[in-house]
């Protein structure tokens, strides 16, 4: 989209707003119906000029022209009623004004009308395909009748375990058989190396493109024990593995788009290299293959892997979940830069330090991000509910020195650990996040924290994504934790009255009345 960036100068009408339960139109029939029938009516948009194509999202048409990041989102809950939404449609105005300015634009726009579109047909849902280097079995010579697997595999990781963030913390052990059944039906593993249907991982020390046959440790027998050092990129499978099914059993799943309307699909299958220079992870659109490449840190040493630190490669996991969730599958431009940005690297800390915390702590434990690679962290400050520690608050924002992405994160992820801890004093802490139970402080904080995702609109700002997390608990329990939230947001300067006009920040520290 580089090459067509003149489009984002077209203003866009960005509304959000959370409007509490309505009553279903009883000769609306589906949930797109729904949707459009609330657009139309409360957003005086036409409802013949919205398309709708799946059952989460799609963008605005100008006449036949996709408007980038022209979304709207309309949440409906299991009873038809509508619960929130947003949009960030462009005036007639001003796609009319846009178009007459720089007509060029509209043809490149038709060009790449189709570029994220992807098609499943039925049979696409009954069948797998699997790229595998196994060598078939022949029972004539010049054809496959068939290939066959009865017996069933158990595997086994000698690895940090999900409770051991890095070497500083704990010692490497056997994990067998940790794919979630429901997460992952068929296991991690689909042949005798670090492949599978969700995650292929291997070295990559040129660097390149290519990867489906690349550097990969061959496990005899499924029993991952490979030493620390050439075959790192087995610890990094265990890790998205483990990523993967946490964030399915939260709702990072196909079947999240029945529910919420601006829910989106999980990563089918995520491409991991390894090299030597700082993680990334470049998300393309729904259907297509993420790849995170992960690095050596030259910060200590000798040098280290951030292969060995879970926090480091749940960060970068996290980003496909806030880009997919945020705005739908098909568009992974919702959080680019700025606010929106900044809370994506906020989201990847925030679900980094959900996975690092234990029972037996309190909201005293402060939490270095990146200490194994970085020694001191790669943060301002420690993640801290004590403000003598960790002073960021919402007026950060206005810092010269807080303009930039990882900063604005800081902050946000500064102001979520507040309201993680008053989750978990008022609920009690899971001993395992893997439990999924939603009567637990910590449980609870990552299921509203990725549902919030898919309730706000795309580009949202701190106030906007304070919001989504509300309603999202308050779809969640009813509002039970509703005033502990407001207090944890309140306390970083979020409170009910915070404002801001996109280059100023006000802060305010109140709660709503009767917390």
């Amino acid at each position: 989209m580089t090459s067509l960036s003149p489009s984002l100068l077209i203003p866009l009408l960005r509304t959000a707003s959370f409007v509490g339960n309505t009553k279903k139109d009883s000769a609306v029939k589906s949930k797109a119906d729904i949707a459009v029938a609330y657009l139309a009516k409360n957003h005086n948009i036409p409802a013949q000029s919205i398309k709708v194509t799946d059952a989460y999202t799609d963008a605005r048409s100008g006449g036949g022209v996709d408007v980038a990041n022209g979304l709207a989102n309309v949440n409906v809950d299991s009873k038809g009623r509508i619960i929130s939404s947003s949009q960030s449609f462009a005036s007639a105005d001003a796609l009319s004004k846009r178009a007459s300015d720089d007509a060029s634009l509209k043809n490149a726009f038709k060009s790449l009308n189709d570029y994220v579109k992807t098609a499943v047909s039925d049979s696409d849902l009954s069948k797998i395909t699997v790229a595998s280097t196994a060598s078939p079995c022949w029972r004539t010579p010049g054809s496959i009748e068939a290939i066959n697997d009865w017996v069933s595999h158990a595997e086994s990781y000698n690895v940090y375990p999900r409770n051991v963030n890095d070497p500083l913390e704990g010692s490497r052990s056997i994990v067998s058989s940790p794919a979630n059944t429901n997460a992952s039906p068929k296991g991690w593993v689909t042949g005798t190396t670090t492949t599978g249907n969700n995650v292929w991982a291997q070295n990559n020390p040129t660097g390149g493109s290519t990867w489906k046959n690349n550097h990969r440790p061959n496990l005899e027998q499924r029993r991952l024990q490979l030493p620390a050092g050439p075959d790192q990129g087995s610890f990094l499978f265990y890790t998205v593995n483990t990523m993967h099914d946490l964030s399915f059993l939260y709702g990072f799943t196909e079947a999240a788009a029945a529910v919420v309307l601006a829910a989106t699909m999980s990563l089918p299958m995520l491409r991991m290299d390894l090299a030597p220079t700082m993680p990334t992870l470049p998300l393309l659109p729904d259907g297509q293959n993420g790849v995170m490449r992960m690095y050596t840190w030259t910060q200590t040493n000798p040098n280290r892997d951030g292969d060995l630190e879970q926090d480091i490669v749940a960060h970068e996991f996290t980003h496909g979940i806030s880009n997919r969730l945020t705005g739908g599958p098909s568009n992974t431009n919702c959080l680019n830069d700025g606010e929106a940005g900044g809370m994506g690297e906020g989201w990847s800390d925030t679900v980094a330090n959900l996975m690092r915390l234990k029972s037996g702590n309190t909201r005293s434990r402060d939490l270095l991000l990146g200490q194994y690679v970085y020694g001191q962290g790669i943060r301002n400050y420690p993640y801290s509910t004590s403000t003598s520690t960790n002073p960021s608050t919402y007026g950060y924002l206005d810092d010269p020195n807080y303009q930039e992405v990882h900063a604005i994160g800081e902050v946000w992820a500064e102001i979520l650990y507040e309201v993680i801890w008053n989750l978990i004093d008022a609920n009690g802490m899971a001993a395992d996040l893997f439990s999924h139970d939603l009567t637990k402080g910590n449980s609870i904080a990552l299921q509203i924290i990725l549902d919030g995702m898919k309730l706000q609109p795309c580009n949202p700002t701190f106030i906007d994504a304070r919001d989504a997390i509300i309603q999202a608990e308050q779809n969640l329990t009813g509002g039970k934790n509703k005033c502990a939230i407001w207090k944890g947001f309140a306390k970083r300067g979020l409170g009910v009255n915070a404002s801001s006009d996109w280059w100023s920040h006000t802060e305010d520290y109140t709660v709503p009345s009767g917390c």
